[in-house]
């Protein structure tokens, strides 16, 4: 359950942000017995039990060139066409999809209010902003066994586990 409607200015969205926020509490106390705040707290388990992890941290100035190929490759590849076509199937906008990164930005394009530079720039910015949260999250989360940062690192720890 999400707040629905409401998207499209700054001022609904940051209410929907506090319901959704909200919703979130509420489900975290029913299923744990324990309030949001004080869940968030707690390391647990982490996330995977007692798989090894590894986490593919590239480093920043790769990681936000990849991006900027990502985003710009699929502009290429037909996301305008894409979202002019979603935006003719009803309910589309109310759904969880057109909250995914970007398509809010798209829209936005499509209707014209920003340009196609605009547009980009504005959803690396987003993509970026995204991956760097992401980063913080996973660099508190326990039972990550290796962090690599580059190619050098993947193929060392390659060699690595085929040793093992």
């Amino acid at each position: 359950m999400r707040c629905e409607g409401w998207t499209r200015s700054g001022h609904r969205r940051r209410i929907c942000r506090i319901v959704d926020v909200i919703i979130r509490a509420l489900a975290v106390y029913q299923q744990s017995g324990t309030p949001l705040s004080e869940w968030q707290k707690s390391k647990g388990q982490g996330l995977v039990g007692k798989a090894r992890v590894v986490l593919l941290d590239w480093e920043s100035e790769v990681l936000r060139q990849r991006i900027t190929d990502r985003v710009e490759a699929m502009w290429n590849q037909g996301w305008p066409e894409e979202v002019r076509g979603l935006l003719k199937v009803e309910g589309w906008w109310k759904s969880q999809s057109s909250r995914a990164l970007g398509y809010e930005l798209m829209v936005e394009y499509l209707e014209g209010r920003i340009h196609k530079e605009e547009c980009l720039e504005k959803i690396r910015v987003a993509t970026w902003q995204y991956a760097r949260r992401q980063r913080s999250w996973y660099r508190r989360e326990s039972g990550i066994a290796d962090i690599l940062r580059n190619r050098s690192d993947i193929d060392k720890w390659r060699k690595v586990q085929i040793l093992e």
